[in-house]
């Protein structure tokens, strides 16, 4: 049995150092933990089975035991980088394959001794020594304050010549987007708002506005430039804001406001250009080297270990992910003002706003919130308000329970008919909600810091897109464009605002030519949105889209369809679902194959044809390793 240790434990050591993209001995107890403790089970198992089959296979007990223990490690070690090339959405199944096909060559690998007795004894028992201390070691790491961004390190607003346009009698403008915030959530009775309700009884809104896309990247490029998904063909997160397009942002700057935006999403980096007309803007979601090394090993290990394989990722969440969150709470914990990215958001916000109001020239300020963006992980101030843990089925209290694991796994569950899964997507739109209720106390205080001001201020309110909570088997987002992923909240108030709820529905593409035309100036001539101030007529037409499909509406129906966005795009349409959205809401009754919508699906199909005709073709901004990886930790 410890030939088996050894065996196991000497090619583990080598995927120690050589795990993909964790090169070395970086966070070297976790991987320990991960890839060395279940070699050593093995390599205990290939032990006992050497003493039962070792006479019967006619081979020696000790040599076998070491070579298929060291077969099982090494399955591990290329199945790992065969899973990291392929990609695990790909295929998975890489290491356990692998361990079947290594272990039974194991057998004819007997003719080579196994090293002296004098080598594996020590080895394995050493292994297996070191393996419970660092177990110890790991399970014990203490919670401590870490601060997620310092405020004192932020960009300083640099100082403008005073002999610019004369400015001082405009507004100031502060655009709020609230990222995967659906429009129902903010008029809930049981989701207490009240920052958001006295908002909205001062201002003018709509029971909901669409977005263009169930993805972050696209409808922030519509929401600062004022353009159709069709026109800046930015589908995915992975695309860029065309320079073709002013920014309204550079529309501002250019009439003299100062230009101030604030980000919590790695998916809005400066690569993208959508910070373009900004003079400072800054994004809060830097992490440590250390902390993206654990969420790495977090995600890809459930693939390509053991650890994850054996357990098909149930041990791994129940007894890895334990001590993994452990480590980011040592690096992440904090008192509830920096507990999350919402906190963070609000802090920056104020301390920017001190030094906007300092100069008497107007501004634009672009704030932007993560939360309630998954994992959904309320501070201490709201959570357990709406969610009870009791609540959970017992089959998924075993994974960090706001994370995008658990998410998919509930969704999985949910197409299987899992009754469980049904009152875990509950429970997760009620930790979604305690983290809106949290974002509603930090627009409070800087709702309070604008009224202390005593400027003119124009506030529009809104979010990029919705989140699923098992709607048509689905959670999370840019997995579909049903109506709770392009339903978003809509509130414009302040300056010039008549107060009051309105019937037409506004767009995110809206938003430029809204905010300019109210404060007096004039969009850019790429804009195409309206001023929906002045909109008494609803679209005919409006269309949204990800990258996989497109949704186009006219006249109170929506036409859903599959298609592949690039050079091939409209030869790709497939139409696959037909709903008339105001018999039908909530998109329950396809009507794409009744005989007497044939000519109106034709109709659609043709329209939708000539648009995407005239539409562009997307580009794609450049992207790092570490910014694949934060996509993926995203779930995109």
């Amino acid at each position: 049995m410890v030939a088996g240790l050894a065996g196991s434990a000497s090619f583990a050591w080598v995927q120690l150092l050589l795990y993909p993209q964790l090169l070395g001995f970086q966070i070297w107890d976790l991987k320990f933990v991960a890839i060395v403790g279940p070699a050593l089970l093995m390599g205990l198992l290939f032990g006992f089975a050497a003493i039962l089959f070792a006479k019967q296979l006619k081979q020696d007990e000790e040599a076998l035991a070491f070579w298929a223990g060291a077969a099982a490690s090494l399955a591990a070690l290329v199945g790992s980088w065969l899973t990291e090339w392929v990609s695990v959405e790909v295929f998975d199944e890489f290491v356990p394959i692998l361990g079947l096909v290594f272990v039974s060559l194991a057998v004819f690998a007997v003719k080579l001794p196994a090293p002296s007795r004098w080598v594996t004894r020590p080895l394995g028992g050493g292994n297996l020594i070191l393996f419970v201390v660092l177990l110890a070691g790991v399970s014990s790491y203490e919670s401590a304050g870490f601060q997620y961004y310092n405020l004192s390190d932020r960009p300083v607003l640099p100082q403008l010549d005073a002999s610019g346009p004369q400015t001082k009698e405009k507004p100031d403008v502060l655009l709020i987007s609230v990222d995967t915030l659906r429009a129902d959530s903010i008029l809930r009775e049981d989701v207490p708002t009240p920052t958001l309700d006295a908002l909205r009884e001062s201002g003018a809104w709509a029971e909901y506005g669409l977005a263009p896309a169930p993805a972050t990247l696209p409808s922030h490029v519509s929401m600062l430039s004022g353009t159709s998904i069709l026109s800046h063909a930015t589908y995915s997160n992975e695309g860029v804001l065309p320079n073709r397009f002013p920014t309204l942002a550079e529309v501002y700057r250019h009439a003299g406001y100062r230009t101030i935006g604030t980000v919590s999403n790695g998916v809005l980096r400066k690569e993208t250009d959508v910070g373009r007309g900004f003079e400072i803007f800054e994004n809060v979601t830097a992490e440590s080297p250390l902390n993206h090394a654990v969420k790495q090993l977090m995600w890809s290990g459930n693939a390509m270990t053991w650890l994850g394989r054996l357990g098909r990722g149930k041990l791994f969440r129940a007894a890895y992910f334990a001590l993994i969150q452990r480590r980011i709470a040592q690096q992440e914990g904090g008192d509830d003002s920096q507990e999350n990215n919402g906190g963070v958001a609000r802090d920056l916000a104020l301390a920017y706003l001190d030094d906007l109001y300092a100069d008497e020239r107007p501004f634009f300020y672009f704030l932007h919130f993560m939360d309630p963006h998954q994992p959904y992980t309320p501070p201490a101030s709201t959570a357990g308000k709406l969610s009870d843990f009791q609540d959970l089925p017992d089959c998924y209290r075993a994974m960090d329970k706001g994370s995008l694991l658990l998410a998919r796994q509930v969704a999985a569950d949910i197409e299987l008919g899992v009754d469980d899964a049904k009152d875990a997507s509950k429970y997760l739109h009620d930790v979604y909600h305690e983290e809106l209720m949290f974002i509603d106390d930090c627009l409070a205080e800087v709702f309070s810091r604008v009224r202390e001001s005593g400027r003119s201020t124009l506030i529009l309110f809104t979010s990029d897109h919705g989140e699923q909570f098992g709607e048509h088997s689905l959670m999370l987002h840019n997995n579909s464009v049903y109506e709770p992923l392009l339903r978003v909240p809509f509130i414009l108030a302040g300056h010039g605002v008549s107060p009051g709820k309105r019937q037409t529905v506004p767009h995110l593409e809206d938003i430029s030519t809204t905010l300019l035309v109210a404060s007096g100036l004039t969009p850019a001539p790429t804009m195409e949105g309206r001023d929906w101030r002045k909109l008494e007529q609803p679209y005919r037409v409006y269309i949204g889209a990800n990258d996989q499909s497109v949704a186009l509406y006219q006249d109170g129906w929506k036409m859903i369809s599959d298609w592949v966005a690039g050079p091939e795009q409209e030869s790709s349409l497939r139409p696959k679902q037909l709903f008339h959205l105001q018999k039908d809401p909530a998109e329950e009754q396809n009507q794409l194959d009744d005989p007497n919508q044939a000519k109106r699906v034709a109709s659609m199909l043709a329209l939708l044809r000539t648009r995407v005709a005239e539409g562009s073709v997307g580009e794609t901004a450049e992207m790092s390793a570490e910014d694949r990886q934060m996509l993926d930790e995203l779930g995109y």
